[in-house]
């Protein structure tokens, strides 16, 4: 949350998460912004001027966040994204892929969605089944 609300937070790379997508948004749109100030009970996210009291409500609330541990030795992950007109999740989601340490870990993009709305590509379907029934084993 604290990326998606303070513009001038993170200042490393475009945020790549796959060939179709190099420079993922994760800045939260003016009405997702109004929609975390009514959920945080903040004011500031989206705007110029941050607080920096609800910057730390918004750090600690956000699915980062630090001593937590991404580490799943024993567990493949896999994250589906749109590539057409990616949105701010994407973005935001390129931040836990990037912390996550598992047995496999795999992005894919799939150019026969938008938004958020993966399933609605039947590629994206098809691999999600072929992948849960080949990983679904006990691995502990």
């Amino acid at each position: 949350m604290d990326y998606g609300c303070d513009r001038n937070l993170y200042t490393g790379p475009p945020r790549d998460l796959c060939p179709l997508i190099s420079d993922a948004p994760f800045l939260y749109d003016v009405g997702t912004a109004a929609k975390v100030n009514t959920w945080e009970g903040t004011r500031t996210c989206g705007k110029q001027q941050i607080s920096g009291s609800e910057l730390t409500k918004w750090e600690r609330d956000s699915i980062i966040s630090a001593g937590a541990s991404y580490s799943y030795p024993n567990t493949g992950v896999s994250s589906y994204y749109c590539a057409t007109s990616p949105d701010f999740s994407s973005g935001q989601g390129s931040f836990l892929v990037a912390q996550i340490l598992a047995r496999n870990s795999a992005v894919t993009c799939f150019p026969g969605c938008a938004g958020e709305a993966v399933w609605a590509d039947s590629n994206a379907i098809g691999a999600t089944e072929s992948e849960m029934q080949a990983q679904c084993v006990p691995n502990h």
